[in-house]
């Protein structure tokens, strides 16, 4: 064996040894150059604007792609094809560019496994990050009648994706609400915004409720306990330049039992850990 290839494969035990919390980063953003990633185990990337993703695999990486389940953006290739066929919402009112889909329409299902995830693999990912997941629940609860079934169409959806990519990783964003009965079919799941969040309106970061808190983490330990191999990270927002804040979150996200990252509201910085 080369010593070139024998480093290679040393590396991630090199970086990350048995560390119960090795780092992970969201970054949705193509400036940062591959180096800056070196501590990073597992990494989130957008599916259109991101960093080579060769070199990151290379060195041991899973590297995870961008999906949105619960939204179609006016940026994507298939966008016009979707709100032609009726099966849109209203926007989102935080995200004005996306609107939301019924996920319970079997085209748009048909769409994200032919169309939609391998548009993303192509691109050379061995991970999903499947975002949006939650927008089922909140709809439901929205209006019970008329958009019934949501969040059954939501948990069919992600069974569907691991039964036809069995062998890719699977990182859920949120989806607290579905997550017990999809619990054996991803890898990750990520509460975001459990300690700390961003107000879009006023512009500030500010602290969860910590009845939120709770409810949020309870979600996630019951999805542990159906599969003891899920890995539970986090995804909180806080000032870049406020330390002592941002290093209290990591504490808290650690001793709650949970993988940290804490980033910028549109996570377009490498913000390390304190």
């Amino acid at each position: 064996m080369s010593k070139t290839l024998t480093i290679l494969l040393l590396l991630p035990l090199l970086l990350f040894g048995d560390d119960p919390f090795p780092p992970w980063i969201a970054y949705f953003s193509d400036k940062a150059p591959v180096e800056s990633f070196k501590i990073y185990k597992w990494i989130a990337l957008d599916r259109f604007e991101h960093p080579p993703i060769r070199p990151l695999l290379n060195q041991g990486k899973i590297v995870f792609g961008y999906v949105t389940l619960g939204e179609v953006d006016n940026f994507e290739p298939w966008f016009n094809e979707v709100v032609k066929e009726g099966i849109t919402f209203h926007a989102n009112p935080v995200w004005e560019e996306s609107l939301m889909v019924d996920m319970r329409d079997p085209r748009w299902s048909k769409r994200v496994i032919e169309k939609v995830i391998p548009f993303v693999l192509h691109k050379g990912f061995n991970g999903l990050f499947l975002d949006t997941v939650d927008n089922a629940a909140n709809l439901e609860e929205e209006d019970p009648e008329k958009y019934k079934g949501m969040k059954q169409a939501a948990i069919k959806l992600v069974k569907a994706i691991r039964l036809n990519f069995p062998d890719i990783k699977l990182m859920m964003n949120r989806g607290l609400d579905v997550a017990s009965e999809v619990a054996n079919d991803i890898d990750f799941i990520i509460g975001e915004d459990v300690f700390s969040q961003y107000d879009q309106k006023r512009k500030i970061y500010f602290r969860t409720t910590r009845k939120q808190t709770d409810k949020d983490l309870a979600l996630m330990r019951a999805a542990k306990k159906i599969n003891p191999n899920l890995v539970l990270l986090s995804l909180d927002y806080a000032d870049p330049t406020n330390r002592s804040e941002r290093a209290t979150i990591y504490r808290l996200a650690k001793d709650a039992g949970l993988d940290p990252y804490v980033g910028t509201i549109d996570l377009d910085q490498i913000i390390p850990p304190p």
